[in-house]
Order: C-alpha cells, then sequence, then structure tokens
C-alpha cells in the first residue's frame, strides 16, 4: 500500500516538475561557455569578479540578494558571469535610486530548459530527501552544498531553495506520522507535540539570534565552530547507534534463549529483533504472565493488561499461541498504528498544545518579517527584535506545563516509566530548551533547518528512534515555513520558482520513499540502522561545510560591524 501511494505521487509530481517550465518561454540554452556581450567586455569582467566572490560567502546566508554587488547591465536574458547565470530582472532591485543599482541583477538561470546538470541534480536531490525522511533530519546540510557546488547557486541563492526542499519533505513527514501510534505508548501519537512546544521557541530564537551573529562574526571563525559541533553530534550519534545495536543483539538473544516458540520466530525472520520492550517467554497462565517492563502492569479477568492498557492474551485453550501472536509480542507486527491483536483505544491528541505550537509559530513569522521590513539597527527595528524573546520564553513555559500534564495523566492512568520518554526535573526542563537555542544558533548561522542537530539531541534525551524523527520533522517544519514566508515577502523565492516547486517536490517524493522503508518490519527491529545512517549523514555534511567553507573560500578572521554605515 505505501509503495502504490509512492507510485500515484510520483506520477502526480512529474505533472507539477513539467508544468511550470510550460507557461515560461525558455531561456537561451547555449552548448559552449558564453562570450561576453560586445561593447560590455569591462562590465563582463566585473559581473565574473562579483560571482566569483559572491558564490563562496557563507557569512549571512539568510540575507537578501544584493541589487548593487549582483547587478549586471547587459541586455536581459544574456549571460553574465557563468554558463548557468544569465542577467534577469529583478523586481526588488527595480524601484531603487542607489547609485550602481540597475533594476537587472546577475541571478541563476530559471529551470527551463533543463541542462544535464539539473537532471543531475534532481536525483541527488531525491536520494538525500530518502535518507533525510528515514532518519528525521531536513537535508539542509547537504542541499546547500550540493546546489553550489554542482548547480552553481551562490550561497543567497541555494539557502532559499534548501528550505523549499525542507518544507516538501517536512510536509510528508507530518501526514505520514500525524496517524501513528508512539512505540511504547500506543494511547499516545509517535510525534511528541508536549516535548515539541518546549523545544520550538528556543529554536526559533536561537535561529533569530544566529542570522544577526553571522552578520558580525569572522566567516571562517564560524565554519570551524559549526565543524565542531557537526563532529560532536557525529560522535554522539555513532555513540547511541553502537550502544543500541548492543542491546538489540541481547534482547534477541534473551528472546531466543527463552522460548522454542520465539527461537523459531526469530530464526524464521533472518536480522529481525525485538525491540527493547520484549517478553522473555509466553506465559502459560495470566497469573504467571512477567511483569512489563515500565513496571506498571497487572492480571485482569484473566487477560494481562500492560501499563499501555493493551490486553494481551494468556496461554490457554481459548487464546492459543499463534503465529500472529508472537509477532506481536515481538513487535513485528503491524503496530505502526496501533494494530497489534486488538487496538489500544482512541489516540490522545494534546489539541490545545498543537494550538499553542501554531500561535508561537505564527507570531514568530510575523514577527520575522517584520524585521525585514524595517531599517538595519533603527529603534522599531530592535524593538521588534527584542519582542521575540518574551514571546519565547512565555512559550517555553507553556511547554513546560504541557510536559507536566503529560506525566500527570500517565500517573492518573497508573502507568510506570515510559520507554524512551523524556525525564522530567527542573534541570532537563532547562537544559533542553537552552539546547534547543544552541541548535538554532547554528541553523541560522549556517542557513539550515536545524534537523541535522535536532535529531541527534533529541536521541541524547531519550527518545526512540521514529519519535525522535517524527518530532524534529514537525518542529522543522514550522521553522521553515517562517523562512520560506520571509523569502516570498522578500521577492527572493520569485526568482528561482521553477526551482524552488520542483526540488520541493522532488524531496517530498524521496522522503516519502524514506519513510516507507523506515516503517518496514527490518526497519524497525533494526532502528540502530538508522542511527548509523544519521551519522553518515552528519560527517558528510560536515565534509561537505568544510570543503565549500574552507577550500573554496578564502580564511577570513575579520569582524564586522552589524548596523550599516550611514
Amino acid at each position: 500500500q505505501g509503495f502504490a501511494r509512492f507510485g500515484t505521487m510520483f506520477r502526480f509530481a512529474t505533472l507539477l516538475i513539467l508544468l511550470p517550465g510550460v507557461a515560461v518561454a525558455p531561456e537561451p540554452c547555449p552548448d559552449e561557455l558564453p562570450q561576453p556581450p560586445s561593447g560590455n567586455f569591462q562590465q563582463y569582467e566585473q559581473n565574473l569578479q562579483n560571482f566569483q566572490s559572491l558564490k563562496n560567502v557563507i557569512n549571512d546566508p539568510g540575507d537578501d540578494i544584493s541589487c548593487t554587488n549582483q547587478a549586471c547591465d547587459v541586455q536581459e536574458g544574456s549571460h553574465c558571469a557563468a554558463p548557468m547565470r544569465v542577467c534577469r530582472a529583478f523586481p526588488p532591485c527595480e524601484g531603487s535610486s542607489a547609485p550602481g543599482v540597475t533594476g537587472k541583477v546577475c541571478l541563476h538561470k530559471n529551470l527551463w530548459p533543463w541542462w544535464p546538470d539539473d537532471v543531475l541534480l534532481f536525483v541527488a536531490m531525491f536520494i538525500i530527501g530518502v535518507a533525510a525522511g528515514m532518519t528525521g533530519i531536513g537535508g539542509g546540510g547537504l542541499n546547500v552544498p550540493m546546489l553550489m557546488l554542482w548547480s552553481v547557486f551562490e550561497i543567497k541563492e541555494a539557502v532559499p531553495l534548501s528550505h523549499s526542499a525542507i518544507v516538501g519533505n517536512a510536509f510528508v513527514m507530518l501526514f505520514f506520522n500525524m496517524p501513528q501510534r508512539h512505540p511504547a505508548a500506543p494511547q499516545r501519537p509517535l510525534i511528541h507535540y508536549e516535548l515539541a512546544l518546549l523545544l520550538l521557541p528556543a529554536m526559533l530564537a536561537g535561529s533569530n539570534l544566529g542570522v544577526l551573529v553571522s552578520r558580525v562574526f569572522p566567516p571562517t571563525l564560524l565554519i570551524i565552530f559549526s565543524l565542531v559541533l557537526l563532529l560532536l553530534a557525529t560522535l554522539k550519534t555513532l555513540k547511541r547507534g553502537l550502544h543500541m545495536s548492543k542491546a538489540n543483539r541481547q534482547a534477541r538473544d534473551t528472546a531466543t534463549a527463552g522460548s522454542p516458540l520465539l527461537k523459531g520466530a526469530a530464526l524464521a525472520m533472518p536480522g529481525a529483533s525485538p525491540p527493547m520492550k520484549i517478553w522473555p517467554s509466553l506465559p502459560s497462565t495470566a497469573e504467571q504472565s512477567p511483569r512489563a517492563v515500565s513496571g506498571a502492569s497487572e492480571v485482569r479477568g484473566g487477560r494481562h493488561r500492560s501499563w499501555s492498557g493493551t490486553q494481551m492474551g494468556s496461554n490457554t485453550a481459548q487464546n492459543p499461541i499463534t503465529r500472529k501472536a508472537i509477532l506481536a509480542q515481538l513487535g513485528l507486527g503491524r503496530d505502526s498504528v496501533g494494530k497489534v491483536a486488538e487496538g489500544p483505544g482512541k489516540m490522545r491528541v494534546p489539541w490545545t498544545c498543537i494550538g499553542l505550537i501554531l500561535v508561537c509559530s505564527s507570531a514568530f513569522t510575523v514577527d520575522s518579517v517584520m524585521m525585514k521590513q524595517e531599517r538595519m539597527c533603527s529603534v522599531s527595528y530592535w524593538v521588534t527584535f527584542g519582542l521575540l524573546y518574551p514571546a519565547a520564553l512565555v512559550s517555553i513555559l507553556c511547554g513546560v506545563w504541557s510536559m507536566k500534564k503529560l506525566a500527570a495523566w500517565h500517573v492518573d492512568r497508573g502507568d510506570g516509566p515510559i520507554e524512551g520518554e523524556v525525564i522530567i526535573t527542573t534541570r532537563t526542563l532547562i537544559l533542553y530548551p537552552t539546547a534547543m537555542l544552541l541548535v538554532g544558533l547554528v541553523a541560522g548561522l549556517l542557513g539550515l533547518g536545524g534537523g541535522e542537530f535536532m535529531v541527534p539531541l533529541m536521541l541524547e534525551m531519550g527518545l526512540q528512534t521514529r519519535v525522535a524523527g517524527a518530532t524534529s520533522g514537525f518542529i522543522m517544519l514550522l521553522t521553515t515555513i517562517t523562512e520560506v514566508t520571509h523569502y516570498l515577502v522578500a521577492g527572493t523565492l520569485q526568482a528561482f520558482l521553477q526551482y524552488a516547486i520542483s526540488v520541493l517536490v522532488v524531496a517530498a517524493l524521496g522522503g516519502l520513499l524514506g519513510l516507507i522503508l523506515r516503517d518496514t518490519a527490518y526497519a524497525k527491529a533494526n532502528s540502530h540502522l538508522i542511527v548509523y545512517l544519521l551519522a553518515g549523514l552528519l560527517f558528510s555534511s560536515g565534509l561537505l561545510l568544510g570543503v565549500r567553507g574552507l577550500y573554496h573560500q578564502k580564511p577570513d578572521w575579520q569582524f564586522r560591524s552589524f548596523c550599516p554605515s550611514s
């Protein structure tokens, strides 16, 4: 069913990619390097030098396209610097009377007509989308270098397109994960909305601060700082994967040693291992049933009731041991939407919490757009900027309230400790938002969605792999929508709308395939492989960041003034 859904979306997506280009007249597409326009040799050489200096700029990636540094004065549609860059009218620059502004800017070509590099770019973006969907990251750490190094986009063009791809991937994650249930608490959704409300405001506040910091600190220093964080995240994730792999092997050994039936089931499915919450052996009577790992199970009416409320039948003539029962207790059945044996009942969806999340995200989006409309360093600019942080603090306190309300709900039910649940203490309620503020800061510095750091952080909190990926995808959707809204208001994204729609669709298709693969029985039973994949993606992101920031860019250790000179 999942692959059939993927095939339907693939056919629909093909139309979405083709239609935007049909309505736009194609631009000239020469087969060889462009020659400088007649009578404009000096202008062409100046544009080429400007492009060579701009394409490697890494500081302030969220800033808008410059009407001055990227201005061109050749015939519209003519190549201005490189084979894939043309002189194009840019509406945000047309009304400006600043010196050197012509109303035309040297930008990347439109999508149509396709070049071979475009096809290869979409293939790469699809593969990145698959990996991002499986792990729950946005893939911005791979998207931006790929757009810059492969398709000659400069940083201020690549970041908006990367955010468009992240939005497509995150939307698919949301709709795919929404109906699914928590693997250790079937009455709860897979997405941890309460934790999202606690972390999202800190993430948004940190991202906004990161954009400001990137304008002041030396680019090379920021790159090294980001590389250190990526290296630490890679090592932490790899360590987590090794720990999960060891636990999986121990769980498999325990299951196969405890019962001949379980041993046969394990042998029948090579490579499959049960999750951490296991039953060492099938009980012969309800009274002999072992207590669940959560420590809050009991026997009622001859049936074993776990902390989650799931009824587990005993080994009697009325409840014979079947292959389905074995699969259900091994965690290898159809449990992605709570369809193991008897249903776990109605899902507890925290609608109040979700409403607060949407209010918080909308408020930050409006404030961010307002900041862009204000003159830099004016009184109104700083007032608008300052309003973000009291709002973030109030939102974090709402997150603390929602986490305590969830904990009280479990206490009222008599539930014991839940595998993979965040421990609520005063220390963790301060530590986690602070760590998320740092994640947002780095995301703002590099123009990323932040998933590369969010998922390792959530794994470090103790969340299960699928819960961490689903929650990260939900947060990432809200943060990137804020950024994309800014790019649409500023007019930056309209210049590359064909590319933006295409990468959004391609990333969404890749993310859907990645989610289908993530929810296979093999991937669920071997979740440590997903963690290993995440560690590999983090390492690749760091490698590409080092290449584009340290190898392709000259070292720059100069601090800059935040406020422009009058």
